[in-house]
């Protein structure tokens, strides 16, 4: 049951994984004729190993939907590789790995903690990892992303994680989009303001908004300019103040 396949089926998923740079590797070896005429092509494809990953990750999020989620990430991680060598030919089963993972996190996942840190997860796959979706795919899965983020219990988890959510926008140059780094920015700044007034402990929210302004600022994001930094120090100033009276 349930209580054995959560200690199962991770080790068999990442033992699949492991296959396919192996198959991937037979396969370009064959095309190329080093390993003699003899040889083989390899017995299974990847796309078979993908596809028994995603039954195996489907049953592991009704047993364990936090282990099930993450392993669908690292999936699409895996299947990003396999695109990158051979291009256009696993993109579908990147999407649906990432789609899935979005799926679980909205059907299984329904505690507030681990909402906002699985939504810094979701931030490390695609901003660090993903990097041969189609634009309008990639752009689809963020923005679903910052949505979650956005629909967070507290103010405070909404703040941080859409500004975790901003570098989906930013990390990767081939998906960068400056303007919706600033709308995310500002967004922040529209939740602090509205945590503040019922709490003047948050009045921290807006340094953790200006230190992001000032990173983005340095690596020069054309649309975080110099005036948005000075008129949110000034901000910042005020907040500080009234806090402390």
């Amino acid at each position: 049951g349930c209580r054995r396949l959560k200690y199962t089926l991770p080790p068999l998923i990442f033992s699949a994984l492991q296959l396919v740079p192996r198959i991937l590797d037979r396969y370009e070896a064959h095309e190329r004729g080093d390993l003699g005429e003899v040889a083989t092509p390899p017995s299974t494809s990847a796309k078979k190993v993908f596809q028994y990953v995603h039954g195996a990750c489907s049953q592991l999020v009704q047993c364990d939907p936090q282990s099930g989620l993450r392993l669908f990430l690292m999936s699409a991680i895996v299947a990003d590789g396999a695109n990158l060598r051979f291009p256009r030919t696993y993109e579908a089963i990147i999407y649906e790995y990432l789609t899935q993972a979005l799926v679980c996190y909205e059907e299984e996942i329904s505690e507030s903690r681990l909402q906002f840190l699985l939504i810094f997860e979701f931030v490390g796959y695609l901003g660090g990892h993903i990097q041969s979706l189609e634009k309008d795919n990639y752009e689809t899965i963020c923005a679903k992303v910052t949505q979650h983020a956005a629909k967070l219990l507290k103010k405070p988890d909404q703040c941080r994680a859409i500004l975790a959510c901003s570098h989906l926008f930013w990390n990767n140059e081939l998906f960068r989009d400056s303007r919706r780094v600033l709308e995310c920015l500002q967004k922040c700044l529209k939740i602090a303001d509205i945590a503040v007034q019922s709490s003047t402990a948050h009045v921290g929210l807006f340094t953790d908004i200006l230190d992001k302004y000032i990173y983005y600022y340095e690596r020069d994001n054309h649309e975080v300019t110099l005036d948005f930094i000075t008129n949110l120090l000034a901000l910042c100033a005020e907040h500080l103040n009234f806090a402390l009276q």
